[in-house]
């Protein structure tokens, strides 16, 4: 008997592709300067962004496969999020230019240090990271449809501070791993690696 994890095994997976999927038809929508259909897709890598955690979580579905997908479809949609806004709204990024040039680069070394350890993206999904995540979606949905840019800006606030959280993690942990809350799990485990090695 097929228990309902066993039948949704495979849906987190699906889900994350369905987001890398559209990153580059939501890249095509911005710079062919259809500012509504852009909108849609990236309403929908949000929800889906969601639907793929909660029913990973739910059903105990959550593999370093599922991670990497995960990790790999938010970076498409919110580097994809930075070019469309350039495009198709260029007063809103360069009122932000040096806040988001910083956040890019600082999330662009966690990554880079991440890869040079392990050989894979960084999935360490923190709490700090999460919470800008959310933010920054709710941010631009807000905007969107003519709402206040205040939930944008301290997302932004937030992001720059998770990306030095996430260059810390990725220089602390002994090895790769799915879900890393914060810098002082990221440093109890190699507290606990350096233990078990002598």
């Amino acid at each position: 008997m097929h228990t309902p994890g066993a039948k949704l095994s495979h849906l987190p997976n699906a889900i994350s592709i369905v987001r890398i999927v559209i990153a580059p038809v939501a890249l095509w929508s911005a710079w062919a300067g259809n500012e509504a259909l852009y909108k849609v897709l990236f309403t929908t890598a949000v929800i889906t962004d969601f639907l793929d955690g909660a029913i990973a979580r739910m059903f105990k579905l959550e593999t370093d496969l599922g991670a990497r997908l995960d990790a790999l479809a938010d970076m498409l949609t919110y580097l994809v999020l930075f070019f469309a806004v350039c495009w198709l709204w260029p007063d809103f990024i360069y009122a932000r230019m040096w806040w988001l040039a910083a956040t890019l680069i600082v999330y662009a070394i966690s990554f880079i240090i991440g890869f040079l350890r392990f050989r894979r993206l960084n999935a360490f999904h923190s709490w700090a990271g999460k919470t800008a995540a959310v933010l920054m979606a709710c941010g631009m949905i807000v905007w969107f449809i003519g709402g206040p840019e205040w939930v944008f800006n301290l997302a932004l606030a937030i992001s720059l501070l998770s990306g030095f959280e996430q260059i810390v993690i990725a220089s602390a942990v002994p090895v790769w791993r799915i879900g890393v809350p914060t810098v002082w799990h990221a440093f109890r485990m190699r507290r606990e690696s350096a233990t078990h090695s002598q």
